[in-house]
């Protein structure tokens, strides 16, 4: 463990921008991460995961977030980085539930995401061919706008109106209060109908 000084002297030039310090200070805590992540790995996910992908995307997730660091020791900054992987792996269970069950829901539709390519949407045997193209048009429409949304925005309405999350839970993925999630729920609607309206 580094002396407070110097860990406090590689926070500030972290906050910075300083790529090596970022890296001394991440590197200190990758151990820890591992032996957390070794440790508590759901058994769901092993065989499936390592926990040397999920201490990456920890360090991922934590190299895009730094500004919200607001610690001032070591102890500090392993417990916000233990926080981070807990939400990494928590997420990562959920998304392969998630996974699973739209698996099978596409199995029964013969049906595919409708933001990986093209407008995916289930036919109605009752619809007209031109009904069904209106739909298929619709989906475009609603794919694009999406598309040219800020990532915040898109990602929010991804959890809440397509996989259903709380907003309990959105606001332990996004590390944010839950107030302050559905204030931003609420900007990405008005933001989405705007981009639709154009």
């Amino acid at each position: 463990m580094k002396p407070a000084s110097e860990f406090a002297e590689l926070v500030a030039l972290a906050r910075q921008g300083h790529v090596g310090a970022m890296n001394t200070l991440f590197a200190q805590c990758r151990d820890y991460l591992l032996l957390i992540a070794n440790q508590d790995l759901d058994e769901r996910l092993q065989g499936q995961y390592a926990p040397s992908d999920l201490v990456q995307a920890t360090m991922a997730r934590a190299n895009e977030r730094f500004d919200q660091f607001q610690g001032t020791c070591q102890q500090e900054l392993l417990g916000w980085f233990r926080t981070i992987l807990k939400n990494e792996m928590r997420g990562t269970v959920r998304k392969e539930l998630h996974t699973e069950r739209r698996a099978v829901t596409q199995e029964r539709q013969g049906n595919s995401s409708w933001l990986a390519g093209s407008a995916a949407h289930p036919i109605d045997p009752y619809l007209t061919p031109a009904s069904n193209a209106e739909v298929g048009e619709e989906a475009a429409r609603l794919r694009a706008a999406m598309l040219r949304l800020s990532e915040v925005h898109r990602q929010v309405l991804l959890l809440r109106n397509w996989q259903r999350y709380s907003f309990a839970e959105i606001a332990n993925r996004m590390q944010r209060s839950e107030n302050a999630v559905k204030k931003l729920w609420a900007r990405a609607l008005v933001a989405l109908e705007q981009e639709l309206a154009e």
